[in-house]
């Protein structure tokens, strides 16, 4: 098991894009039913494009913060 300690600072990683994959294909999947799911949910269409942009958002930060500094994943 000791081969293993040598990925341990990359280890991260894998959470990373597991977390990012879901929060930006669920994100970007809402673009295309705007109008469908502010109905269903019964909000307006504006809340629905900022929750669309945020999950989308939050999915890009998530890996971007691995590359640049933890802030941007705290954010």
């Amino acid at each position: 098991m000791q081969f293993l300690n040598k990925f341990a600072p990359q280890a991260h990683w894998l959470l990373r894009i597991a977390i990012a994959a879901v929060f930006i294909f669920h994100g970007i999947s809402k673009f295309g039913q705007l109008n469908q799911l502010a109905e269903m949910m019964q909000m307006p269409v504006a809340m629905i494009t900022m929750l669309a942009v945020v999950e989308t958002m939050a999915g890009l930060l998530v890996l971007v913060g691995g590359v640049i500094s933890y802030w941007v994943t705290r954010l």
